[in-house]
C-alpha cells in the first residue's frame, strides 16, 4: 500500500504555525518591521537562507517556537520541544555563527552552528 501525503493539511498546519509566530512577533519589543515578510495566503512565498543575527524562544499555548532574525531583516522559525532546547540550547548560545535554510512558510528546515576550533 502506498503512503498518501495530505499536502492540504500540511500546508494548513504550516500556516497555523506561521500565524502564531507572527502574532508573537507583534507582541515583542522589537518593531514588526524588523521582521520583514510579505506572505499572502494563497500566494506562494519564497524559500531561502541566511545568517542569524539573534534569536529567541516563544511559548504559545502548547507550542514552543525558536524564532531567528536574519541579517537581511527577515525571520524564520522552527517548532521545538523542551528536550530540543535542553539538548541544543548551549550549542546555539555558544556558536559564533548560525546559518539557517527555510521553506516558503519561513519554517527552518536546516540549521548549522559554526564552532571555532583552535588548531595547534
Amino acid at each position: 500500500m502506498e503512503a498518501v501525503i495530505d499536502y492540504e493539511n500540511i500546508e494548513s498546519e504550516e500556516l497555523a504555525d506561521l500565524a502564531e509566530v507572527l502574532k508573537a512577533l507583534e507582541r515583542t519589543k522589537r518593531p514588526p518591521k524588523a521582521f520583514a515578510f510579505d506572505f499572502e495566503p494563497g500566494k506562494e512565498g519564497a524559500s531561502g537562507s541566511g545568517y542569524v543575527t539573534d534569536s529567541f524562544f516563544v511559548a504559545t499555548r502548547h507550542k514552543i517556537f525558536w524564532i531567528v532574525r536574519l541579517q537581511d531583516g527577515g525571520f524564520a522559525f522552527m517548532k521545538v520541544t523542551p528536550e530540543w532546547i535542553k539538548f541544543y540550547g548551549n550549542i546555539l548560545l555558544l556558536s559564533p555563527e548560525i546559518f539557517v535554510e527555510f521553506n516558503r512558510f519561513r519554517r527552518i528546515v536546516l540549521w548549522i552552528a559554526e564552532q571555532d576550533k583552535e588548531i595547534d
